[in-house]
């Protein structure tokens, strides 16, 4: 079973702190490259250490692999993808 076969949706942890408008770019830009059927979401870490949640459009839907989970992690850290 591929990872696309067996995941639901893509949870992407960021921190919000020092986050910029090209970070935001950036990872829009893979996503694009990875388009699919799989639902993603953005859960922004905030400063007073709550979380906020974002169903990203569904036009960004992506098919999930090791290519994305290893893109995404190279430029926002390991552990940013979580498949569920």
């Amino acid at each position: 079973m591929t990872l696309d076969e067996c995941t639901r949706r893509v949870d992407i942890r960021l921190k919000s702190t020092g986050l910029t408008a090209d970070d935001i770019r950036r990872l829009k830009d893979i996503l694009v490259r990875h388009r699919g059927p799989c639902p993603v979401y953005l859960h922004l870490g905030l400063p007073n250490q709550t979380e906020s949640t974002i169903a990203v459009d569904e036009q960004m839907r992506i098919k999930p692999s090791d290519g994305l989970i290893a893109e995404i992690e190279k430029d926002f850290g390991r552990g940013t993808v979580v498949l569920r």
